[in-house]
């Protein structure tokens, strides 16, 4: 899987900075932010928005134990997962792609 880069106007200025970060293999856990350039960058507010779409993009993306295509949630899209479908949307979200999901979600 190729290096991701997030499309959000709130990370523009801490790419420029800190062009060959990845976000799918960064360990936010073991001090390896110390090592990123933080320079004129509220450090914090960004550190949790990298967070956020770190969890959402190993739900979407990261391959499951045993090889399965894709992430938990287009797994349990795919096998109508009971829980993929919000209070009062039923069974509306069987058969979405991950795209359409993410947007439905309010995410993308």
């Amino acid at each position: 899987m190729s290096t991701i880069k997030i499309l959000d106007n709130n990370l523009n200025s801490f790419y420029k900075q800190n062009s060959d970060f990845d976000i799918l293999k960064f360990n936010f856990r073991n001090g390896q932010a110390d090592n990123l350039n933080w320079k004129n960058l509220d450090r914090e507010t960004i550190l949790e928005l990298l967070k956020k779409y770190q969890r959402l993009l190993r739900l979407l993306l990261v391959p499951l134990q045993g090889g399965a295509r894709g992430g938990l949630v287009p797994l349990m899209l795919r096998f109508r997962f009971p829980s993929c479908s919000p209070p009062g949307r039923g069974w509306g979200w069987v058969g979405l792609g991950v795209g359409s999901a993410v947007g439905r979600l309010g995410v993308g």
